[in-house]
C-alpha cells in the first residue's frame, strides 16, 4: 500500500507566572507593573520517522498586550523559547515569511525540506498571565503529507509525541520547473510550425497534475495515470508544446534505481492539434510526445514508495524531451530539466 501521511500538530506554550520561575516577583498594589510572568514553548521536535521539524527562518509569535505588542522570533538555534511578560491579558498570532503561509521545516538525513501546514486555531488567541499560576496555551496545526507531530510543554515537564495517520489518495502533483534546451531541431526551419513552436534558450513551466488512477506496481517501477488540469509557461512555443499534451492522459512513473530514483513523466497524442494551432499545424495526423526524466534522491525501493518524501522533492538534474511528428520528425525540442516535484492529498 502506498500511502501519504497526515499530520496533527499541537504546540503548547505554558505562561509561567511568579513563584513557578526565578525572576518573577511578589509585591504589593503599586508593584503590580513589575509582576513578570515567563513565555516557554519547545520550538522543534523529533516524529517517530527520525525527522526534525521546527518553524523556519522568517517565523515569529505576535504578542499583543493591554500597553503594546510584542514580535518575538521563533527560529535560531535555540529549540527552546523563553520570553518575559508582565502579569495581564495578551492575545497571540503567527507571523510568516514569504506569502504568510504557516510553513514547517523539516529535516531528515541532512536534508531540509519546507513543508506546508494549516494552522486550524481561530485567531489571535486570547489568553492570560495570572499570578502564581500558570496557563497552557495550545497552537494546533495540520499537515499534509508527513506523521503526526506533537509539539507539547507543561509547566517544564517537555515531551514530544508522535501519532500517525494515512491518507491513501493523492489529490494533485505539481511540477515546477526549468528547462536549458540544448537542441532544438525542424524538418523545415522556415515553416510556420517552426516560428509557433520555437523556445528560448531557457523556459521555465509549471505542471497541475489530477491523478486518475491508482498506484500499480511493478518489477522496480511503480506507476500511476493524471490528467493535466492546467499548466503555466514561459513562451508562446513553450506554452504551444505543452498545449499539445494537454487532452490526453499523463504517465507518471517512479523507478528504482538505488540511491538516485527516476521519476518520469509521459504523454503521447496522436491527431490534430489544438485548434489555436491548426494555422501553422493544420493536420489530423500528428504524433505528439512529451517525455520528462527527472533524477531525485532515494524514495523508492521496489517496495515501498515515500511520498512523503513528494510533499516538496527538489529535481536536480533531468532531460526534458517533446517532438512533433508527421511520418518524420517535424520539430524536436530537448535538455536539462530541474526544479520541484509536489504531492498534495
Amino acid at each position: 500500500m502506498f500511502n501519504i501521511k497526515s499530520v496533527g500538530l499541537t504546540l503548547v506554550i505554558a505562561c509561567v507566572t511568579p513563584l513557578l520561575l526565578a525572576g518573577c516577583s511578589q509585591g504589593s498594589d503599586n508593584q503590580v507593573a513589575e509582576q513578570t510572568g515567563t513565555l516557554r514553548s519547545e520550538l522543534a521536535t523529533v516524529g517517530s520517522d527520525g525527522a526534525t521539524y521546527e518553524f523556519p527562518p522568517g517565523s515569529f509569535a505576535i504578542i499583543q498586550g493591554p500597553l503594546s505588542g510584542q514580535l518575538v522570533a521563533l527560529d535560531g538555534p535555540d529549540q527552546v523559547l523563553e520570553h518575559s511578560l508582565p502579569v495581564g491579558s495578551f492575545s497571540i498570532d503567527l507571523l510568516f515569511t514569504g506569502d504568510g503561509a504557516p510553513r514547517l521545516n523539516r529535516t531528515q538525513d541532512g536534508t531540509t525540506t519546507l513543508v506546508d501546514v494549516n494552522w486550524v486555531d481561530t485567531h489571535p488567541i486570547p489568553f492570560d498571565v495570572l499570578q502564581n499560576a500558570t496557563t497552557d496555551l495550545t497552537l494546533h496545526f495540520h499537515a499534509d503529507t508527513l506523521g503526526d507531530i506533537t509539539f507539547e510543554n507543561g509547566n517544564l515537564d517537555l515531551r514530544a509525541d508522535v501519532q500517525n495517520n494515512t491518507v491513501t489518495s493523492v489529490g494533485s502533483i505539481e511540477f515546477d520547473g526549468s528547462v536549458a534546451f540544448s537542441s532544438e531541431t525542424y524538418a523545415d526551419p522556415s515553416a510556420p510550425y517552426a516560428t509557433g513552436l520555437d523556445v528560448s534558450d531557457v523556459e521555465s513551466f509549471v505542471l497541475l497534475l489530477q491523478p486518475t488512477s491508482d498506484w500499480q506496481i511493478g518489477p522496480g517501477t511503480v506507476c500511476r495515470s493524471a490528467s493535466l488540469t492546467s499548466f503555466g509557461f514561459s513562451s508562446t512555443g513553450m506554452g504551444n508544446r505543452l498545449a499539445e499534451e494537454a487532452s490526453e492522459q499523463q504517465s507518471i512513473c517512479v523507478f528504482d534505481e538505488g540511491d538516485s530514483d527516476e521519476v518520469q513523466v509521459f504523454s503521447a497524442h496522436l491527431g490534430a492539434a489544438p485548434p489555436e494551432q491548426a494555422s501553422f499545424l493544420p493536420n489530423s495526423d500528428y504524433d505528439f510526445q512529451l517525455l520528462i526524466d527527472a533524477r531525485v534522491g532515494d524514495v523508492f525501493d521496489g517496495v515501498t514508495l515515500r511520498q512523503s518524501a513528494f510533499a516538496n522533492l527538489s529535481v536536480p538534474s533531468g532531460f526534458f524531451g517533446h517532438t512533433v511528428s508527421e511520418d518524420i520528425p517535424l520539430a524536436e525540442a530537448s535538455g536539462a530539466v530541474s526544479g520541484t516535484i509536489r504531492m498534495k492529498p
